[in-house]
């Protein structure tokens, strides 16, 4: 007579020690999910950012570009005028 019911003790233990195991397991995967979403979420939000960095990064070089490509116009052309002044002031009057 005991025999059986140790045996249904230890089969409804098991039982409820696999649902305990079970929904420890499931809460600990849903936990990791929605931490490794959070991480997925940030790093989104951080890959735009750098993007955007990257964006005005080159939107200020094509304006250096620009300035540099006017100032060296500008250095040629007072090299030309001072060229043109050397030549007046060396050349026999």
């Amino acid at each position: 007579m005991r025999a059986p019911a140790i045996l249904l003790n230890v089969i409804v233990a098991a039982a409820l020690g696999g649902v305990v195991g079970y929904r420890i397991a499931d809460r600990a995967k849903t936990q990791e999910i929605t931490r490794l979403q959070r991480e997925y979420d940030l790093s989104v939000v951080r890959e735009r950012e750098l993007r955007a960095q990257v964006q005005d990064a080159l939107a200020a070089r094509a304006v250096l570009a620009e300035e540099s490509q006017r100032l060296q116009a500008d250095l040629m052309e007072r090299l030309r005028r001072l060229e043109d002044a050397a030549a007046r002031l060396a050349s026999p009057r």
